[in-house]
């Protein structure tokens, strides 16, 4: 049975509001997988102190997920549910997780490196990236549609500080965000791994098309 939710989105810096409404759940592959929106290009700053950039992740299946490490909350719940994940797809050897922090002034590479070693995360294939504020976070807000903001109060707090979603994006080969994914909803992290393997094995995507 799916589940649906409906976000909105407030577009920082060009007062746009976007309406989506995304699957969270089911196995449906053709509300989950359609392109959604273009990652435009970014250079970040990984755990391993090198820069990775959307080019690096071009021709891979990866999944958007956004946290911070001093949170006490539903990050550490959304974090272990990845370390869950990254076995189940460590057979298909082109799907990375690519984990950005919303607090760059404590997440540096030095305290990235130590939260992923706890959670077991394999170099090659689970990314957590920092950098400085304004390019990080144009990043999450404007590529993955995340986090959100209802309102202008909420767009306020937005700007004030660190937030996170419990909400994973995944992305295709060619670099377009093609379904939103609860990562705290067993229904939906089942849908994920099918749509992660759906994409796995269509013909490989040019990276200048849906």
């Amino acid at each position: 049975m799916k589940k649906r939710f409906t976000r909105t989105v407030v577009l920082l810096g060009v007062g746009v509001c976007l309406w989506l409404t995304g699957c969270s759940g089911g196995s449906g592959e053709g509300a989950a997988l359609q392109p959604i929106r273009k990652v435009d290009p970014f250079r970040l700053l990984e755990r391993s102190e090198r820069e990775v950039s959307l080019e690096d992740l071009l021709g891979r299946v990866w999944v958007a997920h956004l946290f911070f490490s001093s949170c006490s909350t539903e990050c550490q719940d959304v974090t272990a549910r990845l370390a869950a994940l990254q076995a189940m797809v460590r057979p298909w050897t082109n799907v990375t997780f690519v984990s950005f922090t919303c607090d760059p002034g404590t997440d540096g590479p030095k305290e990235l490196r130590t939260y992923a070693e706890q959670l077991g995360a394999d170099p090659e294939r689970w990314l957590f990236l920092t950098g400085e504020r304004k390019p990080l976070f144009d990043t999450i807000r404007f590529n993955f549609l995340l986090p959100s903001a209802k309102n202008y109060q909420e767009r306020a707090h937005l700007l004030a500080g660190p937030l996170h979603s419990d909400k994973l994006a995944l992305v295709n080969p060619a670099g377009y965000v093609c379904g939103y994914f609860n990562a705290l909803d067993d229904s939906a992290t089942n849908a994920l791994i099918h749509a992660i393997e759906t994409l796995v094995n269509r013909p490989t995507e040019s990276p200048e098309q849906p």
